[in-house]
Order: structure tokens, then sequence, then C-alpha cells
């Protein structure tokens, strides 16, 4: 199987490759009801009720409980008592961190060694949509765009499950993306190192790549640090 082949199973089979016991009903309700979770669109602490899930998508419980089995085990979702969205908690923040930096460096190094051409072109066009929904100030399209940008990237490195890995430990962090407001300057910023990492790429320059992306992540993470502290004190 040649790499595109790989790239076109990967994006059928879905953005994090996890494998569900059921159907895809399952595994879009989890994508959904895990989205609205890390854009804050469901609140921490928020009741969540499998009933009225199962009526909004037209399907048996089964699916709803499944998903929210995949959401508890990321941390997102508290089931207790009652079944409700999960605090946002700094260990894992940090933890979110950790692993997407040390998978990522890994992922783009090889990932420089093997891109094709088409793969290359996939990844221009994310830059250009990212530049789009930048100037419109869609905060949140943004960074769905971004975030499968880093998606592309690491599924090129030929390793099957490493986003997988990466995806299931950041909920918590792409929360914490999500408490600050649109600020044109700082995705300014980002949107230029996604263009060095994209070049990096381009040159088939692993190091150069690599050194790239390491800058891009530092930016992000100071950044989320700087509001985890606030959130902290918040808190305290």
């Amino acid at each position: 199987m040649s790499s595109d082949d790989f790239a076109e199973l990967v994006l059928q089979r879905g953005a994090d490759g996890i494998v569900f016991e059921t159907n895809s009903k399952a595994k879009q309700i989890y994508e959904i009801i895990r989205w609205r979770i890390v854009t804050l669109a469901m609140k921490p602490g928020e009741v969540i009720n499998e009933h009225e899930i199962a009526e909004e998508f037209g399907v048996s419980r089964t699916p709803v409980r499944e998903a929210v089995k995949k959401l508890e085990e990321e941390w997102l979702v508290s089931v207790q008592r009652r079944t409700t969205v999960g605090q946002i908690m700094v260990p894992i923040v940090e933890q979110g961190m950790v692993i997407r930096q040390t998978l990522e460096l890994l992922g783009i190094e090889r990932a420089a060694e093997r891109i094709t051409d088409s793969q290359l072109d996939m990844l221009d066009e994310r830059i250009y949509r990212m530049g789009r929904v930048m100037a419109r100030g869609e905060f949140d399209g943004y960074l769905k765009i971004d975030d499968d940008f880093h998606r592309l990237i690491n599924m090129f490195s030929g390793y099957p499950t490493m986003w997988q890995l990466i995806h299931q430990s950041k909920g918590h962090l792409d929360r914490v993306r999500h408490l600050s407001a649109f600020e044109p300057s700082y995705l300014g910023i980002i949107n230029d190192q996604h263009i060095h990492i994209f070049k990096a790429l381009q040159a088939r320059d692993a190091s150069q790549a690599k050194e790239a992306l390491r800058t891009h992540l530092d930016t992000t993470f100071e950044r989320i640090r700087t509001l985890t502290s606030k959130l902290g004190k918040a808190s305290g």
C-alpha cells in the first residue's frame, strides 16, 4: 500500500481512528458531544442527559452510552450519581502537552522523509483555509482546521495510530485553548508558524521541520500555561 493509499484509508476511517463496538452512530455522537465539550458549548458540570441525546440523534441509548464511555475515558465526562461534563483538570492539561509534543516531534521528523507532493497539496489547502477563516474572525473554525493540519502531518508519518493517542490525550488542553477570545495578532503568529512548518516539509528537511514545529508548540503551550494559571486563580 502506498503512502497516499494509506492516507485515504485513514481519512475514510475518521479523524482519530477510535474504534467503537457498535456502529458509526456511536462515533458520530462521540465526535459531536466531544466538540461541544471542547469548545465549551457544554460547560463543566453541565448535566448530560442520555435520553435527550438519544432523541436528538434519533437513536437508542446504546450508542449514546458507548459515546459517553469513550468521553469518560478521556476525563471529559464524569459519571457518578449523574453524568456531567467534567471539570478542566490542570494536571491532565499538562499531560496532554507532554504527550502531544513528544509524539508530534517524532511524527514530523518521519513525515518529512516520506511526504509526497499530493500530501503537501493537502497541507497547503489547509493553510489556505486557515487564512480564510482567520480573516473572517472565526476562532473555532480556525482551531478546527489547525487541528486537521497537525493530524495530517502525523498521518503522513506512517504511524497508523499516533494521532489517536494525541487526540485522546488533548481534550482538556483544547478546552483551555477555547477559553481565550479571538486575537488576530496571536493567530497571525500561529499562521506564520504553520507556513514555516509547511515550507520545511516541502523542502523535505526533517531537522528544520522539527525545529519549526517545536517553536510552534512552544508558542501554543506558553499561551495555554498562562490561561491555566488564570484558571487556577479563579478556582482558588
